[in-house]
C-alpha cells in the first residue's frame, strides 16, 4: 500500500486496454520459503522424574503442544512444566512459549508459577519487529531485541545448534536485553542411557542466563543432551536455595510412539 501511495498518477489513456493480450506476461508470486527442519515436531514429549538428593520429589515435562498462529505468524507452542513436593518447598511451574516456526523468535511467553504458595503469572507479549514487549497486556512497553528468545524457547533452540566440546558460545538473544548475554559452555562428551536401554553419546553443557529459574547464572545448571541429530535432553541439573534438583528422563513420546517407564 505504501508503494502504491507513493507512485505517480498515471493518465487513464496511457493504460493498456482492458481486453486483449497484456503487454507483459503475468508474474507469479514467489512461493514462501519452506520452514527449517527441526529435531522436534508437534506431539513430541519428554517426561522426567524430579529428584532432590536420593528422593524423588516430583515430575517435569517438555512438550511441543501444537502449531498455532500469533499475529499472522505460524508458531510452535512449547511447554515446560515442573511439579515438586518436599518437606521444605513446593513447586508448580508452567512456562509456555509461542515461538516462530520459520524465524525461531519468541512472540509470547507465559509464566504461571506457584512456589511455596506464592502465585505469580506473567504474560509477555513480544513484538520483535517493533522492538518492544508488554507484560500482562499493560500499556507500558519495554525494549526487546531483533531475535528474542524466552526461557522455554532456549531449551529447544539449543537442540538446533552444532555444538563442539571445549567451546563457549555467546549470544545476545534473551528477550530482555538487560539479561544478556546468554552463554553455553560445552564441557565434555560422555556415555548416557535413555529410556528403553537406549545407549548413546551425550554432551554435557552449562547454560547461563542473567535471570531467575533453572538456567540462571546462580543455579550453575547442567544439561546432558544427546550428541546426535535428535538432541534429546536426557538430564537437567540446577541448584536452588533448598538443594539441587535433578530432572532425569523417564519417557519419550514422538510421532505417537513412546519409550520408557509408564
Amino acid at each position: 500500500l505504501a508503494c502504491a501511495a507513493a507512485a505517480p498518477a498515471v493518465a487513464q489513456d496511457s493504460l493498456p486496454p482492458a481486453s486483449g493480450d497484456s503487454l507483459a506476461p503475468p508474474v507469479a508470486e514467489p512461493a514462501p520459503a519452506p520452514a527449517p527442519a527441526y529435531p522436534f515436531e508437534v506431539g513430541e514429549r519428554f517426561a522426567y522424574k524430579v529428584k532432590l538428593g536420593i528422593f524423588t520429589v516430583g515430575r517435569a515435562g517438555m512438550e511441543v503442544l501444537a502449531r498455532d498462529t500469533v499475529r499472522g505468524r505460524e508458531v510452535f507452542v512449547l511447554r515446560f512444566t515442573l511439579n515438586g513436593r518436599a518437606l521444605f518447598f513446593t513447586l508448580d511451574d508452567t512456562l509456555t512459549s509461542w515461538t516462530g516456526t520459520r524465524d525461531f523468535r519468541s512472540y509470547r511467553f507465559l509464566q504461571d508459577n506457584n512456589e511455596d504458595g506464592r502465585e505469580r503469572t506473567k504474560d509477555y507479549r513480544i513484538f520483535p519487529d517493533s522492538g518492544y514487549y508488554r507484560v500482562n497486556q499493560r500499556d507500558t512497553t519495554f525494549q526487546t531485541i531483533a531475535d528474542p528468545l524466552d526461557d522455554t524457547a532456549f531449551f529447544y533452540w539449543v537442540r538446533t545448534l552444532p555444538l563442539e566440546v571445549g567451546r563457549t558460545y555467546t549470544w545476545e538473544r534473551y528477550f530482555r536485553p538487560d539479561r544478556n548475554p546468554v552463554r553455553i559452555k560445552v564441557l565434555k562428551r560422555q556415555n548416557c542411557e535413555l529410556p528403553g536401554n537406549d545407549k548413546r553419546k551425550c554432551l554435557l553443557i552449562q547454560p547461563s542466563i542473567k535471570a531467575t529459574g533453572m538456567l540462571a547464572e546462580s543455579s550453575d545448571a547442567r544439561i546432558l543432551i544427546t550428541d546426535d541429530a535428535d538432541r534429546i535432553p536426557v538430564e537437567v541439573r540446577s541448584n536452588f536455595s533448598f538443594g539441587t534438583l535433578v530432572l532425569k528422563l523417564q519417557r519419550v513420546t514422538t510421532g505417537g510412539t513412546a519409550a520408557g517407564a509408564p
